[in-house]
């Protein structure tokens, strides 16, 4: 059990070393940023569960990702946004 605790740990250090500083965010505090970004890069993942929908958006902003889970889907705003649908996310989690 603890070796396996260990590994667990390992790989989410793996991952935020390789990605960088990621940030819950609401997603009001979201879609202002988008919305104050000139040409803004979005990450989707939608996904319908046993517990609901799940929707989660990844973005990249001044050397850190800001990411928001949401129980609906967000109206993203319109204009120059670039948008990539993934069929899986992972966000380390603490």
């Amino acid at each position: 059990m603890f070796q396996s605790t260990l590994v667990s740990g390992a790989k989410t250090i793996h991952a935020i070393s390789t990605v960088g500083i990621i940030v819950q965010v609401e997603a009001e505090t979201f879609l202002s940023v988008l919305a104050c970004t000139e040409s803004p890069l979005v990450i989707t993942f939608h996904r319908a569960g046993r517990f609901g929908k799940e929707h989660l958006y990844l973005t990249p902003y001044r050397g850190v990702y800001l990411y928001v889970e949401a129980k609906e889907a967000l109206q993203l705003p319109v204009g120059n946004i670039e948008e990539i649908i993934t069929s899986q996310m992972w966000i380390p989690r603490f």
